[in-house]
């Protein structure tokens, strides 16, 4: 239940936020990518976001039994607050220049 709860949540921030999102994943082992502009930069600035919200928390989520209703509420808002923020930016070509760090980069690329 947990893991749909974040599914759905994901699903309805993005569409608020007028953003293309591709949720995939049975519901307890649950990631979602960006389908439009650089998905490395988009992942890369809302880790940086929900960092600043207090969640340790990338494009992936797996649920445990500990997490709570309440736990994912507040997940949820935070994504949507960081959604919202990741929309703006990119409307106005500053994903990039808002970036904190570096792109995320996939497989083995970033270890080298």
């Amino acid at each position: 239940a947990i893991g749909r709860a974040v599914q759905a949540g994901w699903r309805e921030a993005a569409i608020r936020n007028n953003l293309k999102l591709h949720v995939g994943g049975i519901p307890p082992l649950s990631h979602f990518v960006f389908e439009e502009g650089d998905h490395g930069v988009q992942k890369a600035f809302f880790v940086q976001l929900m960092l600043e919200r207090g969640f340790l928390a990338s494009n992936s989520f797996y649920s445990m039994l500990a997490h709570t209703e309440e736990d994912v509420r507040r997940y949820l808002q935070a994504t949507d607050e960081a959604f919202a923020i990741i929309a703006q930016a990119a409307a106005a070509g500053e994903l990039e220049q808002r970036l904190a760090g570096k792109p995320s980069a996939a497989g083995f690329k970033r270890l080298i």
